[in-house]
């Protein structure tokens, strides 16, 4: 017998809650909403209120998780979260990927006004200031992580560290191509399963995979690559390492950047 999809299920979830005072509408999120979800994909659902019906809420119950099985076989089905309409659309002006991302692969659900697809169209946009920013930032981050791992690996009491600083790299510069791609950086565990469906070249995707699985060495093969495909996209400007360390530490622009979407030490 054919399981009901991710989108019927969640559906059944949110049918008593329908017909209550101020409900917006919902929509599903998280890893059953994605193109890569799998079977360990839980449904992450999110029902939008008025302001003044959300307060009526009772607080133990806008967040639910619902579980099944027991022991070591005990797995999340869905989390149900209620929130406000003042709450999306602070969400809307985030800088922050987590409350941005979401709204990537967002599926609505229930719409009766028509406001919340324009909501999780609007947030799930990167603002081209913000894209332009993070993927120079993004790209320093990159840079920089290397050239220490560089450093670290040869001075033994601090080898152990070089590979934590080729992830930190690694995890910049999937970050920098995800912005230039036009979209919120992902969680970290679908960072190349982004880039694979927004069309990077394979052999990118691929080394990218390998480099994380390998952090114990250096891959040569990730910058040109990575280079390459955002010189497709417009750009020029990581090729000039030193231009790009100038910018990040001694221009205006690109320390506020680093400072807010960067983690370099």
């Amino acid at each position: 017998m054919e399981q009901p999809s991710a989108v019927e299920r969640a559906k059944a979830v949110i049918a008593p809650y329908l017909d209550r005072p101020g409900m917006l509408g919902a929509f599903l999120t998280g890893g059953a909403a994605r193109p890569f979800g799998d079977a360990l994909s839980d449904l992450d659902i999110i029902c939008v209120y008025e302001d003044e019906a959300y307060a009526a809420v009772e607080k133990d119950k806008r967040v639910v998780a619902h579980y099944e099985g027991e022991g070591a076989s005990r797995r999340k089905i869905y989390d149900f979260l209620q929130l406000s309409k003042s709450r999306i659309e602070e969400q809307l002006e985030s800088k922050l990927d987590h409350l941005r991302w979401g709204f990537q692969h967002g599926i609505v659900l229930h719409d009766p006004t028509g406001w919340l697809t324009r909501a999780v169209h609007a947030a799930a946009q990167l603002p081209d200031d913000i894209r332009e920013a993070r993927v120079r930032a993004h790209c320093y981050e990159y840079l920089w992580a290397e050239y220490r791992a560089e450093r670290a690996s040869k001075r033994p009491h601090v080898a152990f560290m070089a590979g934590a600083l080729r992830s930190t790299g690694l995890i910049g510069l999937c970050k920098a191509l995800l912005c230039a791609a036009g979209i919120w950086p992902s969680k970290l565990q679908w960072l190349t399963h982004e880039l694979a469906i927004l069309g990077a070249p394979a052999e990118l995707v691929s080394e990218l995979e390998h480099a994380f699985g390998h952090l114990d060495t250096h891959n040569e093969k990730v910058r040109p690559l990575a280079f390459e495909w955002l010189a497709s996209k417009g750009y020029s400007f990581q090729f000039d390492s030193t231009a790009v360390a100038i910018w990040g530490v001694g221009s205006p622009d690109g320390i506020d950047a680093i400072e807010t979407w960067v983690r370099t030490h």
